[in-house]
């Protein structure tokens, strides 16, 4: 967690931008940087795979997704986007139902708790 004073630091920064450029080039920005974090994530699977040489380390590609996730949080924030934690909880709640298996009857296992 970062300290008051970088927090501080930030917001004034924020309001700064926000002061001087309109919601439409905040809106391209997340767009394009958005698509930066795409690309950075797309050359982490081509390196996780092992297909489609990268020249990047890991560590750099890495950085690279930091950076780019940095980038969309700034841009988030200076347009007043929050993170709905219901939402996230319910869009988890989903994922989880999609991707891990539930024993059932066929697998020797009951779905029900005793």
């Amino acid at each position: 967690m970062p300290d008051k004073k970088t927090i501080y630091s930030i917001a004034a920064n924020v309001e700064l931008v926000r002061s001087r450029l309109t919601k439409a080039s905040l809106y391209e920005n997340l767009a394009e940087e958005c698509v930066e974090l795409a690309q950075a994530c797309l050359k982490k699977a081509r390196k996780i795979r092992e297909e489609n040489y990268t020249p990047l380390t890991d560590k750099q590609i890495d950085a690279s997704i930091n950076e780019e996730y940095a980038d969309i949080s700034l841009v988030a924030a200076t347009l007043g986007l929050h993170k709905d934690y219901k939402l996230m909880l319910k869009k988890c709640r989903r994922w989880v139902e999609r991707n891990v298996p539930v024993p059932g009857p066929e697998d020797g296992k009951s779905n029900e708790t005793d």
